[in-house]
C-alpha cells in the first residue's frame, strides 16, 4: 500500500477561508492517521509506505518513498518502480485525504483485485481516483490530475490488464478537497473531528 501526504505543513491550501493553519494541519493529520490505522486493520497488505519528503509525517511503522517533487503521478510511478524492485506483486495506492475509510473498504478492494488487474474507486462525481489497485505495480503509468478517474479507465483499458473492476463505495468516494467538503465531518461523525462542528458553527 502507498498512501500520498504533502506533510502537514502544506495541503488543503482550499480550506484556507474555513479553516487556520492549525486546523489545516490538524484536519490532514487526523485524516491519514485514519488512512493508515485502516490499512493496519487490513489482513493481506504486507506492506504501508508514505509518499513524502517530509520525515515528520512518518510513524515507525511504515516505509518512507521520497517524493521527488515533480507532481504526483510521477511520485506514484516512482513509487511503482521501487516496489516492483522490492518484489512487489500488486500497489494499492490511497490518497490521504479519505475520512471514512475503514478495514472492511479496503477489504473490498484486495478481493476484487483477486479477479481483476486494475481495480479503482472514483470520488462522488466520477472526477478523480481515490484508490487504485493495479498488478503489477507498473501495469499502467498513473494520470493523476483533472479528470484523472476517466483517464485512468482509458489508460487500464489500453493497457495488458485483462480486466477492470471499477468498485463503488460511499467511504471510498468522499475525500476532503473544498469548504463544502467539510459538512460530511461534522454532527459528531468522530471525537477526533469535534474541532470541524465548532469550526462551521462559527461560520454559520
Amino acid at each position: 500500500a502507498v498512501v500520498a501526504v504533502k506533510g502537514f505543513e502544506r495541503g488543503k491550501y482550499r480550506l484556507a477561508g474555513v479553516l487556520t493553519e492549525a486546523q489545516q494541519h490538524l484536519l490532514i493529520s487526523t485524516m491519514f492517521n485514519g488512512v493508515l490505522d485502516a490499512l493496519r486493520a487490513t489482513p493481506g497488505i504486507a506492506s504501508i509506505n508514505v509518499l513524502s519528503d517530509d520525515l515528520a509525517v512518518l510513524p515507525k511503522d511504515v516505509e518512507q518513498i521520497v517524493d521527488p517533487g515533480t507532481g504526483l503521478s510521477a511520485a506514484i510511478a516512482n513509487a511503482a518502480r521501487v516496489l516492483s524492485n522490492e518484489g512487489a506483486h500488486s500497489m494499492l495506492f490511497l490518497p490521504a485525504d479519505l475520512p471514512f475509510i475503514t478495514a472492511d473498504d479496503i477489504g473490498a478492494l484486495l478481493v476484487a483485485a483477486k479477479d481483476h488487474d486494475a481495480v479503482i474507486a472514483p470520488d462522488a462525481r466520477h472526477f478523480g481516483t481515490n484508490a487504485l489497485l493495479l498488478t503489477p505495480p507498473q501495469l499502467i503509468e498513473p494520470q493523476f490530475g483533472e479528470q484523472s478517474f476517466t483517464a485512468h479507465v482509458q489508460a487500464i483499458r489500453c493497457s495488458a490488464a485483462k480486466s477492470l473492476h471499477i468498485l463503488e463505495r460511499p467511504a471510498l468516494a468522499h475525500d476532503i478537497d473544498v469548504p463544502a467538503d467539510l459538512h460530511a465531518l461534522s454532527g459528531g461523525f468522530r471525537k477526533c473531528y469535534q474541532f470541524v462542528d465548532t469550526v462551521l458553527r462559527k461560520a454559520s
